[in-house]
C-alpha cells in the first residue's frame, strides 16, 4: 500500500499494480480520449471544409499535447506528487481552487460518464433491433448498469488500465474499420468542400466537435502518478497525441470523401446492412463501457473521498467503494434517461468544461507555481497567455452555440426516454 498526503489528509491507495510505462500510459489515454468524438469528425469536417477542418484537427493534437506538457511541468515543480487533478488546484490557490477545479473537473466527468451510458444503452436497443428484437431504452439502460456495478469494484486506475485499454482501443478501431470499408466498398465519392459554407454558430459546434475529440486531460496526474518512471510522462503525452491524430485524420478523410455534405453525425448510422450494423454497435458498446469503467474510477475516488475521507482495504473501505459505485452509476442512470441525444451532451461538455480543464486551469496553475521559479523566457509567457485567450474565445463562442442546438434540440424533441 503507499499512503500519499493530500493536503491535511492521509489516504491509502492501492499501488499492487504502479508502474506503467510509457507506451501503457498512452494507449491508456488514447483508450479513454479516443471514443465517442471520433464518429462525429467526418460530419464536423462537412462543415469546416478540408482545408479548415483538417487544420483544426492539427492545432487540436498540437493543443493537446501542449496541455499535456504544461501539466507535467506544473506537477515537477510541487513538493508532494499529486494524485488527483484537483490537487494542482489546491495547490496553487488553496481550498477555494481545489473546490473551483473539483467543480469544473467532475463536471466534465459527470457529462463524460453519461455520455457513454446514454451511447452503450442506445448501442445495444440497436443491436437487438438488428438481430430481429425490441428492448425498451429504459431497460437497455438499467442492463449497462448492472454491467458496470461489478467491473468498477476495481479500484487501482492502474489495474483497469492494463486490463481494459487495449481492448477499448480495439473495439473502436474495428467499428470504424467496418465503416470505412463498407464506404470503400460502395465507392462512391461524394460532393465535398475545400472551405466549407457553416455559419458562425456551425462553425463553433464543428470545432467543439473536434476539440472535445482530444479532451480527457483531467486524468493525467492519476495516470502520471501510477507510472513506474514519470519523468517518461512526456512522451506518452506526444505518443497518444500522435497515435490519435493518425487515427482522427484516416476516418476523417475516408468518412468525408465518401458521404461528403451527407456525413452523418454518428458515422455508424452510415451502415445499412443489419448485421453490420449490429457488429458495430456491439463493438461501440465495448469501447464506450471501457470510458465508463476508467472516468468513473476517478469520479468514484472522489464520491468515496467525500464520503469518508479516504478509504482502506477493510470491509468498511471496501463498502463505501461500492456504495460511491452505487450513487455514480444511479446518477449516470438517471440523467442519461433524461437527455434526448448524445450530441446535447458532448458539445456542451466540451465547450464549457473541457476548454476549462484543458487549457484555462493548466496555464493558471503554470503562472502560479512555475514562473515564480523558473528562469522562463518571455517568449513562453506570451504562449501561454495567448492560449488563455483563445481559449476564452472558444469557450464562450461554444457555449453559446451549444446552448443554442441545446434550446433547438429540446423545441424538436418534446420527450425523454422516461
Amino acid at each position: 500500500m503507499l499512503r500519499s498526503l493530500v493536503g491535511s489528509e492521509m489516504c491509502i491507495r492501492d499501488s499492487s499494480t504502479s508502474g506503467l510505462e510509457w507506451w501503457e500510459v498512452a494507449i491508456v489515454v488514447s483508450a479513454i480520449i479516443l471514443g465517442l468524438g471520433v464518429l462525429g469528425l467526418p460530419h464536423a469536417i462537412s462543415l469546416l471544409g478540408w482545408i479548415f477542418g483538417f487544420g483544426l484537427i492539427l492545432a487540436a493534437a498540437i493543443s493537446a499535447a501542449y496541455s499535456g506538457l504544461v501539466i507535467n511541468v506544473v506537477i515537477s515543480h510541487m513538493p508532494n506528487v499529486p494524485t488527483q487533478y484537483s490537487q494542482l488546484g489546491e495547490a496553487t490557490f488553496g481550498a477555494p481552487g481545489r473546490a473551483a477545479v473539483q467543480f469544473v473537473q467532475f463536471g466534465f466527468l459527470g457529462g463524460c460518464i453519461v455520455a457513454v451510458q446514454l451511447t452503450a444503452s442506445e448501442s445495444l436497443v440497436k443491436v437487438v433491433e438488428a438481430c430481429g428484437g425490441s428492448l425498451c431504452t429504459v431497460v437497455a439502460h438499467l442492463i449497462i448498469a448492472a454491467l458496470m456495478l461489478p467491473i468498477m469494484q476495481i479500484r487501482s486506475l492502474g489495474s483497469l488500465g492494463r486490463k481494459f485499454s487495449i481492448p477499448g482501443v480495439i473495439s473502436i478501431l474495428v467499428p470504424l474499420l467496418i465503416i470505412l470499408i463498407k464506404l470503400a466498398d460502395d465507392g462512391v465519392a461524394s460532393s465535398t468542400s475545400a472551405t466549407g459554407n457553416a455559419t458562425l454558430k456551425e462553425t463553433a459546434q464543428a470545432a467543439t466537435t473536434i476539440a472535445f475529440a482530444y479532451q480527457g486531460q483531467t486524468i493525467f496526474p492519476e495516470l502520471r502518478a501510477e507510472m513506474r518512471d514519470p519523468t517518461q510522462f512526456p512522451r506518452a503525452v506526444v505518443a497518444s497525441a500522435v497515435l490519435m491524430t493518425l487515427i482522427y485524420s484516416t476516418v476523417t478523410a475516408i468518412g468525408y470523401y465518401y458521404m461528403g455534405q451527407q456525413s452523418e453525425p454518428n458515422m455508424i448510422d452510415a451502415l445499412t446492412s443489419g448485421s453490420e450494423k449490429a457488429v458495430a454497435n456491439a463493438l461501440l458498446i465495448v469501447h464506450v463501457l471501457v470510458g465508463y469503467i476508467i472516468n468513473g474510477n476517478v469520479m468514484n475516488h472522489e464520491v468515496a473521498a467525500r464520503l469518508a475521507g479516504c478509504t482502506s482495504d477493510g470491509v468498511v473501505g471496501r463498502s463505501l467503494w461500492g456504495l460511491s459505485t452505487v450513487l455514480t452509476v444511479s446518477v449516470s442512470l438517471v440523467l442519461a434517461n433524461l437527455v434526448p441525444n448524445l450530441g446535447t451532451i458532448l458539445g456542451l461538455v466540451g465547450a464549457t468544461f473541457g476548454y476549462t480543464l484543458t487549457f484555462v486551469f493548466p496555464i493558471l496553475f503554470w503562472f502560479k507555481l512555475v514562473l515564480p521559479s523558473a528562469k522562463s523566457k518571455s517568449r513562453e509567457r506570451v504562449v501561454h497567455l495567448a492560449v488563455l485567450v483563445m481559449a476564452g474565445l472558444a469557450i464562450g463562442f461554444g457555449s453559446y452555440a451549444e446552448v443554442a442546438k441545446l434550446v433547438d434540440v429540446f423545441k424538436a424533441v418534446s420527450y425523454t426516454h422516461l
